[in-house]
């Protein structure tokens, strides 16, 4: 299965594995050439595309030493449909260094037969078809993508878009906290009148007038009784916007509870029910007073 020719003992000798192979089997279309010691070539064999078969890339190797030299040049090919095929001639130029000139081999045509494939569980079919390209695929590993469009976008994903809104939704939460915080506030001080009031209704004694209304002091006015004296307490009601007679009906009423707790004998006919009574009235003026 080789053709050549010689010129000054040089030769080019082009061969393939097997002149009769199947659909979808490689073949190796080969060149060596055979010349003296330092043989130069103006450059590498280019193996032309052939129709029919699928082309790979060329690959060269070289060999020699004092003897001679040697340059072998390898292509695969793969023919995708069964017929009857020819390998172009190739041509390739060297320069002999005994001549100081530039010299071409070429050979001859070289004819192939490509069989139908035997193969049955190839998913490729070979058949050789006027028009076709040889290759039908005839079964699918991938599903296709779907081409139908997305749907719409849910319309807290549109939001999204629109940094401004992002903004204004935190101020929204800022002022909802800001208000759940006045509301919280206003709710302890109105629990702090009605469990006064409820105090006051049961009183018995002087002293749990007096603890009533320290509650209710340290829980509208964040006022601490036990650790400030009268005066204080005065000025710091006053400061809160207590209306200055408001003040004054305090100071008459804690003095007399003082005088209930160190020196009940003072009071005479006072009674813990009046007392409770005039509490009341004051804890309903500083509710009025400071709403």
């Amino acid at each position: 299965n080789s053709t050549g020719l010689s010129i000054l003992n040089t030769s080019l000798d082009v061969y393939d594995d097997e002149t009769e192979v199947e659909a979808g089997e490689a073949v190796n279309w080969t060149a060596t050439v055979h010349g003296p010691a330092g043989l130069k070539a103006t450059r590498d064999l280019d193996f032309p595309s052939v129709d029919g078969f699928r082309n790979y890339p060329p690959m060269a190797s070289s060999a020699g030493g004092n003897s001679g030299t040697k340059r072998t040049f390898e292509k695969v090919l793969v023919p995708a449909a069964s017929g009857i095929y020819t390998l172009p001639a190739l041509e390739w130029s060297y320069f002999n260094p005994k001549t100081g000139r530039y010299h071409t081999l070429t050979t001859a045509p070289l004819q192939i037969t490509v069989t139908p494939s035997t193969k049955a569980d190839t998913s490729v079919d070979f058949s050789a078809t006027p028009g076709h390209n040889g290759v039908q695929i005839l079964s699918k590993d991938v599903r296709d993508l779907k081409r139908t469009a997305a749907p719409d976008p849910l319309w807290l994903e549109k939001l999204t878009a629109y940094p401004w809104l992002h903004a204004l939704m935190l101020s929204l939460v800022a002022v909802c906290v800001l208000f759940a915080s006045i509301g919280r506030k206003s709710l302890a001080q109105r629990k702090a009148f009605l469990k006064a009031k409820s105090r006051l209704k049961k009183a018995t004694a002087g002293t749990q007038v007096a603890e009533a209304l320290s509650a209710y002091l340290q829980g509208k006015f964040k006022i601490n009784t036990g650790s400030l004296p009268l005066k204080e307490i005065a000025a710091v009601l006053t400061r809160r916007g207590v209306a200055a007679e408001t003040v004054q009906q305090f100071e008459h009423l804690w003095q007399q509870l003082d005088a209930d707790r160190f020196a009940p004998v003072a009071l005479g006919a006072q009674s813990a029910s009046h007392l409770a009574q005039e509490a009341l009235q004051l804890l309903t003026r500083l509710e009025e007073k400071t709403k």
